[in-house]
């Protein structure tokens, strides 16, 4: 049995591939946000290299918390005025994402609400019941937040799958190899 480049190429990118497909199985019922789960990717890089992405910005806060941040946006002349905090309560509502649907992957697409969009939001906030607001507008948030380490808690363990995947895949290609068409074996006995 000889194994030529290309056979051992196609070998190591079986075995890459679906140990990328159980990552991201595992991974998966773990991340705790619907967009995130959603939007999960999963390739192989130029230097073959397994990666799972998730494209969106803020999915490190998710991962992995963040500390306590103060809402105060900067002004002219280095002076800080107060600032908020604005979502909806239904995300199509959102005027910043289009209806729901185009949600900033990086930061620098974050926009803010213009002053005529923020006007209307209190304004159907007052025409609603207390309990149901249209948008939340918070003013202070000074809390820290946990991470959920979703990736970290996915993979515990996975060494055991990988290896496992590795040895079944190198049997079928032994297989493949020595019970091919182009040899024949015969017993006598």
């Amino acid at each position: 049995m000889t194994l030529t480049t290309t056979t051992r190429e196609a070998f190591n990118r079986r075995v890459l591939l679906r140990m990328l497909r159980l990552a991201r199985d595992r991974v998966r019922p773990l991340v705790p946000s619907r967009t995130l789960r959603r939007d999960m990717q999963l390739f192989v890089d130029r230097s073959e290299r397994g990666i799972l992405q998730f494209p969106y910005y803020w999915a490190v806060y998710v991962h992995d918390g963040r500390g306590p941040f103060g809402v105060h946006s900067r002004a002219r002349r280095g002076r800080r005025k107060p600032s908020v905090i604005v979502w909806f309560k239904n995300p199509k509502d959102d005027p910043r994402t289009n209806g729901g649907r185009d949600y900033p992957r990086r930061e620098r697409q974050v926009r803010q609400l213009t002053r005529a969009q923020y006007e209307e939001g209190l304004k159907r906030n007052r025409q609603r019941s207390k309990g149901n607001p249209f948008m939340v507008v918070v003013k202070r948030v000074n809390s820290s937040r946990p991470g959920v380490p979703f990736i970290d808690r996915g993979l515990r363990g996975f060494d055991r799958f990988a290896g496992r995947i590795a040895q079944e895949e190198f049997s079928r290609l032994v297989n493949a190899e020595i019970f091919s068409d182009e040899d024949s074996v015969s017993i006598r006995l």
